[in-house]
């Protein structure tokens, strides 16, 4: 049986604990794709927490019970890729921010009253 070292944790490991085509052993590949996961969750939500809807102004500053959930963003420009599916799968920081600069932010409701007039 063959074994590789992995640069993340410079551990000798069977080849069976590495993904294929991966440098990093399997252990160290999902805590790294967690890691960024999370850092990207988290930019979302801190974004959406200082944001508002541009409609209705739903936001923070103005209802008791807002949750950053309850935002949603809404192409206004070409759309590469949705943003809820960003972090799943596995978008770069940077390409999530330059995609949310062709959205605005809308609450739930005013973006199904924008997508209405799309379900006839």
């Amino acid at each position: 049986m063959s074994s590789r070292e992995c640069p993340l944790c410079m551990s000798v490991k069977s080849t069976d604990d590495f993904y294929a085509r991966q440098t990093r052993c399997k252990s160290c590949q999902i805590k790294t794709v967690t890691a960024r996961r999370d850092i990207t969750k988290k930019f979302i939500k801190e974004y959406k927490e200082e944001g508002e809807c541009c409609v209705c102004s739903y936001s923070k500053k103005n209802n008791n019970t807002f949750t950053p959930k309850a935002l949603h963003f809404h192409h206004t420009g070409d759309k590469r890729f949705g943003i809820g599916d960003a972090t799943a799968n596995g978008y770069s920081l940077s390409s999530i921010k330059k995609e949310i600069d062709v959205c605005i932010l809308v609450c739930s409701r005013c973006h199904a009253e924008i997508h209405a007039d799309d379900e006839v």
